[in-house]
């Protein structure tokens, strides 16, 4: 059982190469999150629809359902490629919405997403972490502040006057709780949960 609140992620396409793709890149940077993938939006039943935190759909997906997609806007990602004529991302209905291109390498694809997470209005989650057994000590969670800023281990263990030591076993501490392998993981975790207010 996880001790945070389990991001759930839709990516609604009928394409499945794109599906897979998008699913390994969200799994690879947020491990905790529980991803599904449907080929259209009447595959999710109703009742499951709120579950999830964001929606990634393809422009078609998108205009079949401008009623549902509308009421959620703020959680919902068009996937995009900014080179084909086949996305039209300032097409009537489109607009007001993020969008991601997914003709991008993978490495700008994960900023990218970052990006969104920085300025998501999902920002404003409680900063409260629920009291767990494996919840991030105080420390643990200045650690992660100053790992989504970029910092190495050893500016960090100068910048809380602690020993390198010390900072890289917290940073492991955090990695083991949250399941998180790395800084882009650990800085979309961190941003879509309220714990930092970093801006590009």
């Amino acid at each position: 059982m996880h001790a945070f609140p389990t991001p759930h992620i839709a990516i609604v396409s009928p394409n499945t190469l794109v599906c897979a793709g998008l699913r390994a890149i969200l799994e690879e940077i947020l491990p905790m999150a529980r991803i599904a993938v449907f080929p259209s939006l009447t595959e999710i039943p109703e009742s499951d629809r709120e579950e999830f935190f964001h929606y990634f759909v393809t422009p078609g997906i998108l205009l079949q359902s401008q009623d549902f997609f509308a009421a959620r806007r703020h959680r919902v990602i068009v996937l995009v490629t900014l080179s084909s004529a086949d996305y039209p991302v300032y097409a009537p209905g489109l607009e007001g919405y993020h969008t991601l291109d997914i003709g991008r390498p993978e490495d700008e694809l994960t900023a990218a997403i970052i990006q969104m997470a920085r300025n998501s209005s999902h920002r404003k989650a409680a900063k409260t972490l629920p009291e767990s057994p494996n919840r991030p000590t105080a420390r643990e969670l200045d650690v992660l502040r100053l790992i989504v800023q970029g910092l190495t281990n050893k500016e960090i263990a100068a910048r809380l006057g602690i020993s390198v030591t010390t900072a890289i076993s917290h940073r492991k501490n955090l990695q083991e709780k949250l399941r998180i392998r790395n800084v882009a993981g650990l800085t979309l975790y961190a941003v879509m949960h309220g714990l930092c207010s970093i801006e590009a």
